[in-house]
């Protein structure tokens, strides 16, 4: 009879469940009429007690049978039992998931909490006695699915007791705690479920954004943002990295599943931290500024390069995708914000009245030494269009950079292209980009790069390209003759000193060892 059951214990929960999730459903959708009030409305039954007492009897019924069948096939048909035991605990779980749903969506109910916590100690105790039932035999499934149960309903009774928009935490706790069960428990399904909690984390963590609950606070670095988003992303990075190093059956997929989904959340802490920081705690009026898309820029580049260091140390490609993710994103925050939409040469914001510290600080000159960083680690550990790429945006950051101190030396904190110049700020970029392609060419010898010797030969000929086209045009008198001469003979040192490194380099080369 057990096993006659067990073929259809699934099929019959499910069922069970879609019933409850249905019942008393009063709703009447009209496409461009509806507001989402009324969605809620049509969500939430007009009689809770009703609903109540119409979901308890449609579920525990169900659920006692599958418990009662588990029971006595688990010393005889294991397999027959687990399948029961799964059904028992889907019952428990997503029975309590989607009451909690039905009835107060997303809202704090402690006293939803508490039932759900009391159904997990009954789980708990069934674990027990499937245990003993079974003789202690580890790859006894009922016990699993019990055990499972009980962390999926703990972890979901914490978040329902709790504030709004907590269960993200609850889902990536729930991934952590049944990846523990399968390390004592080593069964083919339990990784699935548990990449399966975390899928309803990254779900649940998206129709709770944006974060606008007073539980985040407007605390800097230390506030909210740590449970809803710092934990979940860590717990769901050590359930997968601790699936993986257990080294139990082909568990690849969920383990880099779990991973990289940890890591998006993680990306997003990252981002939303920085907002919070930049908007002094006020995430509800944030306004994309220079200084935010510094933020976000800075801990892109972090994140790619402490994921290559972890992919080559790990040597999993879930880290290196990841790694290339977080590098994109670097540089389309770089390309199309710092570089284009928010650099103050073309929209006129200000950056500030320091002379050091400034804007230009974290937006160009700290993005483009982090990218240089990058692109002269990653020689030989990656790709060579993947340093190549680093190396051009680092010289394309370092060169706004150094153009736009100038620029502020002269016009203050607003540098708009549409503010007129003197001659002198125009002529003294020259020798600005000259000294800077000679500071590149001498980082291109002292690493033997020939990107790098590559971009500082572009840079001297774009300084050499103004001097005859522009300045020639713009200047007049003293500066003009100063410029050519000038040129001159920086082009004369320049190639001086390339041609004693070049020399000094072949002569060790062809020294006697």
């Amino acid at each position: 009879m057990a096993a006659s059951l067990s073929t259809t214990a699934i099929h019959a929960s499910v069922m069970t469940l879609v019933t409850i999730l249905i019942t008393k459903l009063n709703f009447d959708y009209l496409p461009s009429v509806n507001t989402t009030d009324d969605f809620l409305r049509g969500i939430v039954p007009i009689d809770t007690y009703g609903f109540l007492r119409t979901a308890f009897m449609l579920g525990l019924p169900p659920a006692l049978l599958a418990i009662w069948g588990s029971w006595r096939s688990a010393p005889d048909a294991k397999r027959q039992a687990g399948w029961l035991a799964a059904a028992a605990s889907a019952i428990a779980f997503f029975g309590l998931l989607f009451t909690y749903l039905r009835i107060a969506p997303f809202e704090t109910r402690p006293l939803i909490g508490a039932i759900g916590m009391g159904i997990a100690l009954l789980l708990v105790l069934l674990t027990e006695a499937f245990t003993k039932r079974t003789n202690q035999d580890v790859e006894a499934p009922s016990p699993a699915a019990y055990a499972v149960g009980a962390v999926s309903c703990l972890s979901l009774s914490l978040a329902i007791a709790l504030e709004l928009g907590w269960l993200p935490l609850a889902f990536s706790l729930t991934a952590l705690g049944i990846t523990g069960i399968y390390i004592t428990r080593p069964l083919f399904t339990i990784p699935w479920l548990a990449l399966a909690s975390g899928i309803l984390a990254g779900i649940t963590l998206w129709f709770n954004m944006p974060f606008e609950y007073p539980s985040v606070s407007s605390t800097l670095i230390f506030n909210g943002l740590i449970l809803l988003l710092a934990t979940p992303s860590l717990c769901l990075i050590f359930a997968g990295e601790l699936m993986r190093f257990t080294q139990q059956g082909e568990i690849k997929i969920p383990a880099n599943a779990l991973t990289a989904i940890g890591l998006v959340v993680l990306g997003l802490f990252i981002a939303v931290e920085v907002v919070h920081i930049v908007n002094n705690g006020d995430l509800a009026n944030a306004k994309q500024s220079l200084a935010e898309t510094s933020g976000h820029a800075l801990a892109a580049l972090f994140l790619a390069i402490g994921l290559r260091r972890v992919a080559k140390a790990t040597g999993q490609s879930v880290f290196t995708f990841a790694s290339l993710f977080a590098s994109a994103m670097s540089v389309a925050i770089i390309c199309f914000g710092l570089l284009a939409d928010f650099n103050p040469f073309f929209d006129g914001e200000s950056v500030g009245t320091g002379l050091i510290f400034n804007l230009l600080l974290p937006g160009y000159l700290l993005t483009g030494l982090t990218s240089a960083a990058i692109a002269l680690y990653s020689r030989g550990n990656a790709p060579r269009w993947y340093t190549l790429m680093y190396a051009a945006l680092s010289g394309a950051l370092l060169f706004t950079y150094t153009s736009l101190m100038l620029r502020k030396s002269f016009q203050g904190e607003t540098l708009a292209s549409w503010k007129a110049t003197s001659d002198l700020k125009f002529w003294m970029y020259s020798p600005l980009w000259l000294g800077l392609g000679a500071l590149i060419l001498t980082v291109g010898l002292r690493y033997n790069s020939i990107v790098i010797r590559a971009a500082s030969g572009i840079l001297i000929m774009l300084t050499i390209l103004k001097v005859f086209l522009l300045d020639m045009s713009e200047l007049e008198g003293f500066l003009r003759a100063i410029s050519f001469i000038g040129l001159g003979l920086s082009l004369i040192i320049v190639g001086r000193f390339y041609q004693r490194l070049l020399t000094k380099a072949a002569n060790k080369t062809n020294s006697p060892t």
